[in-house]
């Protein structure tokens, strides 16, 4: 059996079908879904675009995104410019008596601090774990780095090197240790390391059903005193396609890995029917995840032999391409996804909407205590980004537009991208305290974004979905300003 690194997950292409609508940002009072727990309140208002609202830089003064052209540059000597809590003429700020006092805490000390497989914020919020085979260090403000190990004439290539961890598939610290999930062909282990003294012991052995072909692991989610990952087994099996055979793969499950790391127990939530889990963020008393599955009930889902016995011979330039494209538009025209709030001491849950929910793989989705999530209509594209709080069950719309097809939580922002009816995209973020809402420059690039703020510092956004994690100040953020972009060495 092979492991491979979480990609999306599935095995299969999934068809976006959103519709695209043109960018209408009219808000209106939202209504929560019939589990939404709590009396819902739009706070923030859109009444149009206006043409201050992107720059005239040019292209050719922009860099591509992720291309760590400008790394080596010293990033300190940025000064503290607009913090991006002011507004453009097109927007309103909420009235004060309405603002909303979320229970956020330090998101770097208390809260969602995921390992994102390759980067993860220190609990100070002054640098950076990262990790390749070794778990290495980077002071945002020197541009210094290190592996952490102090051993004399370590070679840093095998487990008696402390920060060796080169058979995990996620890496993250938290309190002093640091945790990795490794998988072989049998099970998925949750191994926690000692720096002290490299002592290495394993907490959760997860044992994987016999038939499982492969499976892909999530990165680590650090909640608290409890960690969180997931497990998505898949199987292989050969099918016939008319006059020639194939292999399929199917999701079989997904299993979700819940430890409190005070008490050193642990429990597995195992999803057979689901096809991913995406977890959202939690307190000491619940997590919110969103569930993912297919509706057979009211169209039945066809076989490989049924599909071609209703369709008939069919020319195909590979084995099962039809099929292939009647399975994935299925997939997608069929598929729930349920936002489910779990008590931790039970295994009961509610939801706490019955919309369709975005998963969003761009960053975190939460911030302290407070998780933000996206519904949207497959048909219309209408959207709306909401908050929940997990401790108070406070649940507010922030926004609605149209075709929000990413968004992440940082800095106390929900940063978000918009597709428009010309196949472009635009770049918005809304204040989680004041409901002000501002599109983002973005050097007046429509196709990408300058840059993607994976998690943070207290004075920088990393970018961690690149091989090698790049950083940028947040004032440089905010300034539209990316010519101080620098790769982490």
């Amino acid at each position: 059996m092979n492991q491979r690194s979480k990609g999306k997950g599935k095995g299969k292409i999934t068809f976006f079908l959103a519709v695209l609508l043109s960018l209408s940002l009219s808000l209106t009072g939202c209504l929560a879904g019939s589990g939404g727990k709590a009396e819902t309140e739009a706070v923030a208002a859109v009444t149009g675009t206006s043409e201050g609202d992107s720059t005239e830089n040019s292209a050719e003064n922009s860099t591509e995104e992720g291309t760590g052209e400008s790394a080596g540059k010293n990033t300190g000597d940025s000064t503290e410019g607009n913090t991006g809590d002011d507004t453009e003429e097109n927007t309103e700020n909420i009235s004060q008596d309405a603002a909303y006092e979320w229970s956020t805490e330090n998101p770097f000390t208390t809260n969602s601090n995921c390992s994102f497989r390759k980067a993860q914020t220190s609990a100070d919020g002054e640098g950076i774990y990262y990790f390749n085979t070794t778990l290495r260090y980077y002071d945002c403000e020197s541009g210094k780095s290190s592996v952490l190990c102090s051993q004399q004439g370590c070679s840093h290539t095998d487990a008696t090197c402390v920060a060796w961890q080169g058979d995990a598939e996620s890496v993250g610290v938290w309190n002093g240790l640091w945790y990795a999930v490794v998988a072989d062909e049998e099970s998925v282990s949750l191994r926690s390391t000692d720096p002290a003294d490299n002592s290495r012991e394993i907490i959760v052995k997860t044992t994987l059903p016999d038939d499982t072909s492969y499976c892909t692991v999530s990165q680590l989610y650090f909640s608290h005193s409890y960690i969180y990952y997931t497990i998505s087994v898949f199987t292989e099996t050969e099918v016939d396609y008319g006059d020639v055979s194939g292999m399929r793969e199917d999701v079989e499950g997904v299993i979700l890995v819940q430890v409190n790391l005070e008490e050193g127990t642990s429990r597995e939530l195992t999803f057979e029917d689901c096809r991913e889990i995406t977890f959202l963020g939690g307190c000491d008393s619940s997590f919110a995840m969103i569930y993912t599955g297919v509706n057979t009930e009211e169209e039945p889902f066809l076989s490989v032999e049924e599909y071609y016995a209703e369709q008939g011979a069919v020319e195909e330039d590979y084995a099962g391409e039809s099929y292939f494209n009647y399975e994935s538009e299925y997939e997608y025209t069929h598929r729930e996804q349920e936002l489910r709030l779990y008590e931790i001491d039970t295994d009961s849950y509610e939801l706490l909407t019955t919309d369709y929910v975005i998963a969003s793989d761009l960053g975190r989705t939460c911030y302290g205590d407070v998780i933000a999530y996206v519904t949207r209509d497959k048909e219309t594209g209408a959207s709306d980004i909401w908050l929940y709080d997990l401790l108070t069950g406070q649940h507010v719309c922030l926004l609605q537009t149209d075709n929000i097809m990413e968004y992440r939580l940082e800095d106390g922002k929900v940063i978000c991208n918009q597709k428009l009816e010309s196949r472009e995209y635009s770049f918005w973020y809304i204040d989680i305290y004041t409901g002000a809402v501002r599109q983002i420059a973005n050097q007046g690039a429509s196709d990408y974004e300058r840059f993607s703020p994976d998690l943070e510092t207290k004075d920088y956004f990393v970018t961690a979905s690149d091989a090698v994690p790049l950083i940028l100040r947040k004032s440089d953020y905010y300034a539209d300003d990316y010519e101080n972009i620098s790769g982490i060495s």
